[in-house]
């Protein structure tokens, strides 16, 4: 029987951030990843995978690169939560494990029954918070909502019209944005705008200009949601470039101008291709 364990780990200098890839048999390993810090010092969380590629063809996203991946089992989900926490209780024994989340390689709601179970599961860490990041599959997504209540909720946007997202979200042709944004508009109506939060990775000359901040801004006002600003992380054959400073500080100032609730989300583990959308194992390529 193949034990599930830890075959490499990348440590970030900088931030002190952590990337493990763990074997859960010998055609099958994921990437997954210690956040320090987080919300503060003791705490800590996980970023675990969902499954071993992804379909999704996100054009940012460097798992997108990997599509002869498989579905994880709630188990092997759960399994990178404890031997990332078994590691890092043995090397620091005064932090304690806050939050995972389901955003790294992987789209939960194309495996969302196991993903159901393993946020049950997780509970024996006695967590203050489960997140869930998703591009959005309308008919799952309801379903998520009805069975996992206590979750924080991502939805991962990154256009505010149907045109600009398919060029980055391909999966976005079957599912609307407005389907997408009133489902988790009532989610956020129910447990609070600060579990409803919309992910908007700027790309410059993409979705960055006037135009897609004005969309943005009418399609979320009067909303009970909240946005998080990404900038993107390099990934290899992409061809985008990170935006500036000044280009996030207005979208922010924009945004919070028409009481859209927004805020910058830094990436922590950039060095170590830990960051968000950067997760790929070593199996395939960079």
């Amino acid at each position: 029987m193949f034990n599930h364990r830890i075959v490499q780990e990348h440590w970030d200098p900088y931030d002190g951030s952590g990337k493990f890839v763990v074997q859960f048999d010998p055609l099958t390993a994921v990437e997954c990843v210690y956040l320090p810090g987080l919300p503060a010092p003791p705490y800590y969380g996980i970023c675990i995978s969902t499954q071993s590629g992804c379909r999704m063809g996100c054009t940012f996203c460097a798992t997108a690169l990997k599509l002869d991946g498989r579905n994880l089992k709630a188990e092997e989900m759960v399994a990178q939560v404890r031997l990332v926490h078994e590691e890092v209780s043995a090397s620091c024994p005064g932090l304690k494990l806050n939050f995972v989340t389901f955003s790294g390689m992987g789209e939960p709601l194309a495996n969302l029954n196991e993903c159901l179970l393993a946020v049950e599961l997780l509970q024996e860490f006695r967590l203050d918070m489960i997140s869930i990041s998703t591009v959005g599959i309308v008919s799952k997504l309801q379903t998520l909502i009805s069975n996992a209540p206590d979750i924080r909720l991502y939805l991962s946007l990154h256009g505010a019209n149907e045109l600009t997202r398919k060029k980055i979200i391909p999966i976005t042709r079957h599912n609307s944005i407005s389907d997408l944004v009133a489902l988790l508009d009532k989610f956020g109506k129910r447990h609070g705008a600060r579990n409803a939060i919309i992910s908007y990775l700027l790309l410059p000359g993409i979705n960055d200009g006037e135009k897609d901040l004005e969309e943005l801004t009418a399609l979320t006002s009067n909303l009970s949601i909240t946005i998080q600003i990404l900038r993107w992380n390099s990934v290899p054959r992409a061809g985008f470039s990170r935006v500036s400073d000044k280009v996030v500080a207005y979208w922010l100032e924009h945004l919070n101008h028409f009481e859209v609730t927004a805020y910058e989300m830094k990436s922590m583990g950039q060095r170590i291709d830990a960051g968000c959308g950067q997760l790929l194992t070593a199996a395939t390529s960079r």
